[in-house]
């Protein structure tokens, strides 16, 4: 079992990886955007980001759902206040803290639970007490939304760039999300494949309380349109950080972002 300060210290370091992601429009993340805000119904008043990292998910559903209170959970200390720096916003609130101890940091219940490449960071001998946590979190009407790597990429990962793993890295079957489903009372009403470095190494899910209680009116949700931030909008929201031990990294990605921009420019320019 990995020592709980020995992940939160892994995380801590990985902030600038972070940084670049949300600069550079990491594709992985970017899909994964795309379909938890695709999936979240318009009207709903609650949202629960866990290990929401630097806040980047979190503040892109605090945008798109203004209606709804957000909010963003994580066991690194450095990412929290990053995220509280960095991606604030009048409906969005941070936290951090161990999953373990979820209930004694957030009262309530959310409509949508989001794990967005995290099920496969929770050991497996521990995915009892972390289903648990989440039934006591998700609401009646709840949905819980999941994107993780495939079992294809794990292997891929194992073989070729071991490096690229993180200190809890679980393969996640079929089998798993169905015995998530029925620690929460619920059903896979949505699973995937999603080719986004390489064939089917990616899975999307849902798994829904609303499926089979027929005292419930399941409604078609209404489709919210994504609309992430453009880079000329990430760099002006980001200027007036000029000083902040991150502003190199972000300056860095700045200057390849206007070069790559330059580039293609002229090379329109010239066809």
């Amino acid at each position: 079992m990995e020592n709980k300060s020995n992940i939160s210290h892994y995380y801590d370091n990985r902030i600038e990886e972070a940084i670049n992601d949300y600069f550079i429009n990491n594709k992985r993340l970017i899909e994964a955007l795309k379909f938890s805000i695709q999936n979240i119904p318009a009207d709903t008043t609650n949202i629960l980001d866990l290990g929401c990292g630097i806040g980047w998910t979190s503040y892109e559903y605090a945008k798109h759902f203004p209606n709804s209170q957000v909010t963003g959970f994580d066991i690194s200390e450095k990412s929290i206040e990053f995220a509280r720096s960095f991606f604030s916003h009048k409906n969005l609130n941070f936290l951090k803290g161990d999953i373990s101890l979820l209930s004694d940091y957030i009262p309530g219940k959310f409509e949508i639970v989001t794990l967005i490449d995290v099920y496969e960071h929770i050991e497996k001998s521990r995915r009892p007490v972390f289903y648990n946590l989440i039934n006591e979190k998700l609401a009646e009407n709840g949905k819980v939304l999941i994107t993780c790597p495939s079992v294809i990429h794990q292997n891929y990962l194992r073989k070729h760039k071991p490096e690229e793993l993180q200190p809890i890295d679980e393969n996640i079957f079929l089998d798993d999300l169905q015995r998530f489903s029925s620690y929460i009372d619920a059903e896979i009403s949505f699973y995937k494949y999603k080719s986004i470095y390489h064939t089917d190494d990616y899975i999307q899910a849902i798994l829904n309380k609303n499926i089979g209680k027929q005292e419930t009116s399941v409604k078609d949700p209404v489709r919210v349109k994504v609309q992430l931030d453009r880079q000329f909008d990430k760099y002006r929201r980001f200027s007036r950080y000029q000083g902040n031990i991150y502003s190199e990294t972000i300056n860095r990605n700045k200057k390849f972002w206007l070069f790559r921009h330059l580039k293609n420019f002229i090379k329109n320019s010239i066809c």
